[in-house]
């Protein structure tokens, strides 16, 4: 077998570790005599020039590592050096060597070195591999996690994980080598543990300590970790072993215990009660003198006689007391007796006695231990138990030890059908099913034997009968009393068919969705957590999440009930063809869930064309004939039990926002480069966070010009991101990353302050400012109130409210509401103008134009583009400039990039031009020189744009 074939797994894990790691375009494994790599992550095929190089091949029959700069041209040009490091020595399994193509040239030294330490411990790894079967299954099956970290690397990465320490952390071998252990802490980084390590690796000695981590899938647990540093020859340390174990259930068993004998010391304190004390035989060795007091009995230094006791107690509990002690010292066990002292009072206390045994280490009876525990008062409870049960919202009887009915309450009789009259004297067993008698009598036995142990609350469903035969199901809640001659039970019954059903209508709401009848996305999941742990689900089964498009159009254009059977018919569709309607699921919205079964066949492929044809066909619904278009995403169901459902749920609709992303793309499947672009997504959105407050945002301005005489009219505010690392940004590439993340609300207010605050400058330097117009988006009204931002802003810099222009997108009318509208009111009040951005482009609303004080309306550039010899763009340019007037408006047209496009558009009748002819965005300096230079036109550049 070769080295590929050997190892694939580990060598691998060591490529996506490293390719995880660091910035780099290309990580790969090449074997000697392999046509093309054995693993390659990548951004372009590269397989055949890395085995091309001779550095590779050289480096494949020396064994010597080798580090060179990226070759001029080729796939490799923007890379800063390649580096090679073997992965094998003289072991028999051919040749191997790790190649990676970097990037960053600041990150060389920390990627050869760790190059370096993964082969190397991938060469220990090997040969611990082939020791003898015995050994090499004694060190796969060790329980614990074994790491191996290196302290002379940056930031001290694992270079070993054993697959011990992958199934107790939840993550892979790739997603662990290369880094250090402190990313499984989570948010608990000030813990004493992390401390007690640092404390130890810096005196380089061993340590042992509990750290609070966090698995993959978020579960934290307890991991006792042993550290132990390994010297090399000259004393350095070379190596840093850790030994890590999961004692979750030891810790929470000490805490446990340590919480149990604290409530065990507080009882003790806080419970007044007498003690008695007897031997194996139970002869008084000890008694409380308060209850020798009490009982009217002499207190000396001598122990009552026994015939002393027993009359002080009364002929009935002196009985009770034999009786009871005659079956404890049979069966070891603990008994209760409850009496009254004085024996004879008219108005006694009453007591109870518990008598336990004490038992060895082997189970034998060492001695007796009783408490004698006043109950007066709760004595005098039971007494008002019959006013209880009188007034009782439930039904109650009162039964004695022989199972007869001696009380019931009117409740009691309504539910069993019977008159209170009736009930009393009758059998309790009357009231029990046939069905479940003999299984009442000896639970009633067990309960009455020892019923200060099976004392029963409510949550106990029993089953009931009424006097026609009609059986139903009960709650019952169970207590006991007994008084000089017998025990009784009281019973709290309450019939539980109603909540039943109820709970069921619950369950089924929860489970169900109302509008199609079939699963919800908690139904969902339980039916796939079901098939999952029934494993009748091959592999390569499909978690598919299906959106159908222009839903929202359908609900606004046709109503909500023709938009709510276009979703039923897309439900039966998918019934017909999956054939389980519990597989499928309508989360939200137009999406749906479905469990696909893949077998011989209906392989993934027949699976994606057959789910695709069933919406082909347009729906014919309430008498309208809708054309829908879908997105599709899936993920596998896989093997991994550690990806639960609600991942899998996840992973599939993951797929489908990158379906609906990509309007080419009908179906995705979920991958870990998909998971990967999301995370990039997440980072960006922090990194926007950071220019935000970093003041890496700049304005650029754009004129608006009249187009006659190219005099300037105002200028447009336009937002760029100065990143870092990928240089300035354009707003289309951030811009929709604010909006879902609410970031837009303050770049919002920063864009508009930046500009009044420009204006300011210019206007104190002593220019003629022309007015400025900045981008609002309909979401800032969403989050906050934007009048008072506008105000604030204008009067902060003391700018004139002619002198700024808002300008919101035509998106505004998909929004419609009342709100939005005393907004954009109050901002016109001002006497800032407002001014529709981007019209035709989707959401006009000719019936809700009229609504808003729009003072101009900006023709969308597609529009502009299309002048030239097309009659389309002519008329929608000479219908917003009819709309314009009829609202008083002015016309403003965006992207004007040529003089073709000037002259068209001056005999449309459309003045004001905004776009590359002119000029392009520039930033806040250079439009100062602008508006520094000849007053009130703009030079327009003479190059080609």
């Amino acid at each position: 077998m070769t080295i590929a074939g050997r190892y694939n797994a580990l060598l691998r894990d060591i490529t996506e570790a490293f390719h995880a790691v660091f910035d780099v375009s290309c990580t790969a494994v090449v074997v000697e005599d392999q046509p093309l790599p054995v693993h390659c992550l990548c951004d372009q095929p590269p397989a055949q020039p890395l085995l091309d190089l001779p550095a590779v091949a050289q480096t494949l029959r020396d064994g010597h590592p080798r580090t060179l700069p990226a070759p001029a041209g080729g796939p490799f040009a923007d890379a800063a050096l390649i580096g090679i490091e073997p992965l094998s020595t003289a072991h028999g399994d051919g040749a191997a060597v790790l190649v990676f193509v970097l990037r960053d040239p600041a990150q060389t030294n920390h990627a050869v070195a760790l190059a370096h330490a993964l082969a190397t411990e991938t060469a220990r790894e090997r040969v611990v591999r082939q020791q003898p079967p015995f050994l090499a299954a004694a060190l796969a099956d060790v329980e614990c996690g074994v790491t191996i970290a290196d302290p002379n690397l940056e930031d001290t990465p694992l270079i070993y994980v054993n697959e011990a320490f992958t199934r107790l952390t939840g993550y892979s071998r790739a997603e662990l080598l290369g880094r250090n252990c402190r990313f499984m802490q989570g948010h608990s980084t000030d813990q004493a543990a992390v401390q007690t390590i640092r404390h130890a690796l810096a005196r380089g000695v061993d340590c042992t300590t509990v750290i609070e981590n966090v698995r993959r899938n978020g579960e934290g647990f307890q991991n006792r970790l042993k550290l132990r540093p390994i010297r090399a020859a000259d004393g350095h340390i070379s190596h840093i072993v850790g030994i890590q174990t999961d004692v979750s259930r030891e810790q929470a068993a000490l805490a446990s215990l340590d919480m149990q004998k604290r409530r065990h010391e507080s009882l003790v304190n806080s419970v007044a009660s007498y003690i008695w004390h007897m031997d194996a035989d139970g002869v008084i060795r000890d008694i409380d003198r308060r209850w020798l007091s009490l009982a009217g009995l002499p207190k000396g230094d001598t122990r009552p006689a026994l015939a002393d006791i027993r009359t002080a107690l009364g002929t009935y509990t002196a009985q009770r007391f034999r009786e009871r002690w005659a079956q404890a010292l049979e069966a070891v066990t603990p008994f209760e007796v409850t009496y009254p002292l004085p024996a004879n009072a008219t108005s006694p206390r009453w007591f109870q006695d518990r008598i336990a045994p004490v038992l060895g280490d082997e189970g034998q009876l060492l001695e007796w231990f009783g408490v004698s525990q006043e109950v007066t008062a709760l004595r005098q409870a039971e007494q008002n138990l019959f006013r209880v049960i009188q007034n009782a919202p439930t039904g109650m009887l009162m039964v004695n030890s022989d199972g007869t009915i001696e009380y019931a309450n009117e409740q009691a009789a309504h539910l069993f059908d019977y008159s209170v009259e009736a009930l009393k004297g009758m059998s309790v067993d009357a009231l029990v099913p046939l069905s479940v008698r003999d299984r009442h009598h000896r639970l009633r036995d067990r309960f009455m034997a020892s019923p200060s142990l099976r004392r029963m609350g409510m949550n106990r469903e029993v089953k009931g009968v009424r006097r026609d035969g009609t059986e139903f199901s009960a709650e019952i809640g169970l207590n006991s009393f007994s008084d000089d001659h017998e025990r009784r039970v009281i019973a709290s019954i309450t019939d539980k068919t109603e909540l039943n059903d109820a709970h069921q209508a619950l369950e089924r709401a929860a489970y169900t969705d109302r509008v199609t009848g079939l699963l919800s996305r908690d139904g969902f999941a339980w039916k796939l957590d079901e098939l999952r742990e029934a494993r009748v689900l091959h592999p390569a089964s499909l978690i598919v999440s299906i959106d159908i498009s222009g839903l929202r159009e359908i609900n606004n254009a046709q109503g909500f009930a023709v938009g709510d059977e276009v979703l039923r018919e897309a439900g039966r569709r998918l019934t017909a063809a999956v054939g389980h309607a519990n597989r499928i699921a309508r989360p939200a919205g137009g999406e749906f869930l479905v469990i696909v079964a893949v077998d011989r066949a209906h392989t993934p492929a027949r699976w994606r064309q057959r789910l695709a044809a069933l919406f082909d066909t347009p729906f014919e619904v309430s008498g309208f004939r809708v054309f829908i278009g879908v997105a599709f995403g899936y993920a596998r169901v896989g093997t991994t039990e550690t990806v639960d459902s609600e991942t899998l749920m996840n992973n599939a609709e993951l797929a489908l926002r990158r379906s609906q992303q990509r309007l080419s793309v009908t179906w995705t499947q979920y991958t870990r480069a998909l998971e990967q672009h999301t995370r990039a997504v997440v980072t960006t959105t922090r990194e926007l966070r950071s220019a935000l407050e970093c003041n890496d945002l700049r304005l650029y301005y754009q004129p608006k010009v009249d187009m006659n005489d190219g005099r300037l009219v105002s200028a447009e505010a336009l937002l760029r991101w100065q990143h870092p690392e990928r240089g300035l940004l354009p707003p289309a590439a951030f811009i929709p990353l604010a909006e879902q993340s609410q970031l837009i609300a303050p770049m919002g207010e920063w864009v508009l302050r930046q500009a009044c605050q420009d204006m300011r400058q210019w206007q104190d330097a002593g220019l003629t400012v022309a007015p400025i117009s900045v981008n609002i988006s309909l979401v800032q009204f969403q989050l906050g109130s934007v009048p008072d931002i506008v105000s604030r802003a204008l009067t902060d810099f003391g700018i004139a409210p002619h002198q700024l222009t808002l300008e919101i997108t035509e998106s505004v009318f998909e929004e419609h509401c009342e709100a939005l509208k005393v907004d954009l009111n109050a901002i016109n009040r001002m006497g800032v103008k407002l001014s529709l951005d981007d019209f035709g482009m989707g959401y006009s609303s000719l019936g809700h134009l009229n609504d808003y004080p729009f003072d101009e309306i900006k023709i969308d550039k597609s529009f502009i583009w299309q002048l030239s010899g097309r009659a389309y763009g002519q008329a929608i340019v000479k219908a917003v400039h009819a709309i314009a007037e009829a609202i008083g408006a002015q016309v403003v047209a965006e992207g004007v990039e040529s003089a073709e496009h000037v002259e068209a558009l001056q005999r449309l009748g459309c003045w004001i031009g905004q776009g590359f002819y002119y000029s392009r965005p520039m930033p806040a300096s250079q439009w100062q020189i602008q508006l520094a230079g000849p007053q009130g036109t703009i030079q327009r550049p003479t190059h080609s744009s």
